[in-house]
């Protein structure tokens, strides 16, 4: 684009700081985000749909949604730092543009394979969105204004990721599960002129020498070697081959990544942001909450399709008590990330996640919808309370010229969790069901609310530990000081 040419050179957040054209920006990223968050929840509801039109089994339908999760994992350190070195709003811009033509060629898949290819395609492209969105953010707003930016911006995301239902459940039942993708297309064309008009375009930092290819390539086959074994656990079982030899290899990669790091003149991953107690805790922080949200929202919306009958826009309706509340979160936790400190909100929010999932069980699932729907509440405003958080924790913990790759960290995190989440909870699930194999017939409905109720529990647990985890973790005053 001729809005990118001329070098990108590194400066601060006071060249934008205060004005309008920083909102502007955030608007911009925030319609990135939107994109990505619709796509992921929206097509949770429109699986039933796309296993009818493509004649998709279960294992195809995760793949879908994990090839997405795979290929974005492997690439957002990557592009995150290569817009450290090359700018953060050109490599955005150039995501933009390639979300828009793989969401339209997803729309038009006339197979499961066909539309995995394209899904694989969209994640780069919503990697190079993901890691340059905050980083941008960043470069535009002044440290005492980014937290509320990254609490606005995770609000955002998070209105668009449980709105996707919603918006989902209704473009299915009245259009057709395709729009869900073709919807992308004007997003990102207002998105594009937002940022082409107001985005600094000096992000870029001042380092010399070439980019780590090695260390690239290792670090995105090591990530793509995790996240896909344990996408495929679940299909294969943990046991199975192919998932112990993804993760052999990605510990094999991974301890070879180290090894590279250490001697490049400039790592893709600078090795200083694991020093950080602060910026560990947050990424299991954003692991823990991201697995237990990601799992409850993909497998409540099958299980009111499923189980309770419900269509796909009244599945998405159902979720819309959490929507308020997430989008309330995320800008709630800035707020109270800068008064406070990061540790009320990250607490407070695990809690309120835990007991949501702890509720959803033992009121039991074959109860009435009216006793279920409150339990979504806690989980919505838990969500927008800890994610927030811990994203400005890792991002404001990285020295500037490495907010792409802390980024990409922090989201490379997210993505796993995700993964995680129906690899995991679907393998407690089927334990229960082992015979649950066709997304598009009812079995056994008993084994798979015994399943569920499982599922939730661990979440409720694993979110519960890590909350006391952070809270032994950290002191007030080091919170105070980290963001």
């Amino acid at each position: 684009m001729s809005a990118d040419s001329g070098p990108e050179t590194r400066s601060g957040p006071a060249s934008v700081g205060r004005g309008t054209g920083a909102w502007l920006v955030l608007v911009a990223t925030a319609l990135a985000a939107t994109m990505d968050g619709l796509d992921a929840t929206g097509l949770s509801v429109a699986n039933p749909a796309i296993a009818r039109d493509l004649h998709a089994s279960l294992p195809s339908l995760q793949a879908i949604t994990t090839g997405y999760m795979v290929a974005m994992a492997a690439s957002v350190i990557v592009v995150g730092k290569v817009g450290d070195r090359y700018g953060h709003r050109r490599v955005f811009l150039i995501g933009l543009a390639g979300f828009a033509v793989s969401s339209a060629l997803v729309g038009l898949s006339s197979t499961a394979t066909e539309m995995v290819l394209w899904r694989v395609a969209q994640g780069v492209s919503g990697a190079m969105l993901a890691a340059n969105a905050v980083a941008l953010l960043r470069h535009t707003f002044p440290p005492d204004r980014f937290k509320l930016a990254v609490g606005l911006f995770s609000g955002g995301l998070a209105l668009a990721s449980l709105g996707g239902p919603f918006l989902g459940g209704a473009l299915v039942e009245y259009l057709s599960w395709r729009a869900i993708f073709f919807v992308n297309l004007p997003i990102a064309a207002v998105a594009g002129i937002l940022a082409v008009l107001h985005a600094p375009r000096h992000t870029r930092a001042d380092v010399g020498g070439r980019l780590d290819i090695s260390g690239v390539v290792v670090l995105a086959v090591a990530v793509a070697a995790l996240v896909s074994g344990v996408s495929r656990a679940g299909a294969y079982g943990w046991g199975g081959m192919y998932p112990i030899a993804a993760f052999v290899a990605a510990i094999v990669l991974l301890v070879r990544f180290v090894r590279i790091e250490r001697s490049a003149a400039d790592p893709v991953v600078p090795l200083d942001l694991f020093r950080s107690r602060q910026s560990c805790l947050a990424l299991a922080v954003i692991l823990a909450g991201g697995l237990t949200h990601f799992g409850s929202a993909y497998y409540f919306a099958l299980y009111l399709q499923q189980f309770r009958g419900l269509s796909p826009l009244a599945a998405g309706a159902s979720l819309l008590p959490m929507l308020g509340l997430v989008a309330f979160g995320g800008p709630l936790s800035g707020l109270l990330n800068q008064r406070y400190g990061p540790r009320l909100p990250v607490t407070a929010g695990l809690t309120l996640l835990a007991a949501g999932a702890v509720g959803l069980s033992v009121t039991g699932l074959d109860a009435r919808l009216i006793a279920l729907i409150p339990w979504l509440l806690p989980m919505g405003l838990g969500v927008g309370l800890a994610l927030p958080t811990a994203t400005a924790i890792v991002v404001s913990q990285a020295p500037a010229e490495h907010a792409g790759a802390a980024s990409g960290l922090q989201h490379t995190v997210l993505m796993v969790s995700g993964a995680l989440a129906v690899s995991v909870l679907g393998a407690i699930i089927t334990a229960s069901a082992p015979q649950y194999a066709d997304i598009a017939v009812v079995q056994d409905p008993t084994a798979f609310l015994t399943g569920l109720r499982h599922a939730f529990l661990t979440g409720a647990a694993l979110t519960a530990t890590t909350a006391t985890l952070y809270l032994c973790g950290t002191r007030p005053a080091d919170t105070q000081r980290a963001t």
